[in-house]
């Protein structure tokens, strides 16, 4: 993925979660008495069924269709991890974009532009209700920033391993001034 891809991709998760894993839509928090971590932990331990079809919004890219929540759930399932845990998470966001929205994978991958990045992702993969010029702006704004940390041209791409004899790349990412160290596995 190129640098202005992976900010343009960031720069959604910014305004979609503030980049926090756990995070469920702020109006669900209310209308379903859960906070962030209660809702997570509900979910995990099977005490919440109704996760797939509930239509709250949820971690880092704000899930909310019923076939994409229940897509991210099998996964965590699979995988043994939490729904909340932002490795399972960030493998499977670039695993459901390459593999349901190859379009926007490609301008991840091709693009030099944070803008035309940040228009695929919102456009094409958010899809929220409110896509006018002031949210396309404020999104791009966030990647903008996001690439002047990166400081590079290209990103390695996080599931496919630069060495072609791996199958497993570990990594850190820093969000919010927290430092996370990730393992992802091509599936």
């Amino acid at each position: 993925m190129t640098a202005a891809g992976a900010a343009g991709l960031m720069g959604n998760l910014k305004a979609e979660s503030n980049l926090e894993p756990q995070n469920l839509e702020n109006q669900y928090e209310r209308k379903l008495g859960y906070t962030d971590a209660t809702y997570t932990a509900a979910v995990d331990d099977g005490s919440y069924t109704n996760f797939e079809n509930d239509a709250a919004g949820y971690g880092l890219a704000q899930w909310t269709y019923h076939t994409r929540k229940a897509a991210l759930l099998a996964f965590a399932k699979a995988q043994g991890k939490s729904i909340g845990d932002l490795g399972m998470q960030l493998d499977f966001l670039i695993r459901e974009i390459k593999s349901d929205y190859p379009a926007v994978w490609r301008t991840l991958t091709e693009t030099s532009s944070v803008q035309a990045a940040s228009d695929a992702v919102l456009l094409r993969f958010e899809r929220p209700a409110d896509t006018s010029e002031r949210v396309r702006r404020l999104r791009a704004g966030f990647g903008e920033r996001f690439l002047a940390e990166l400081g590079s041209t290209e990103v390695p791409d996080p599931v496919t391993p630069p060495c072609p004899a791996a199958e497993t790349i570990e990594g850190t990412l820093t969000i919010g001034g927290k430092t996370y160290t990730v393992t992802l596995t091509e599936v």
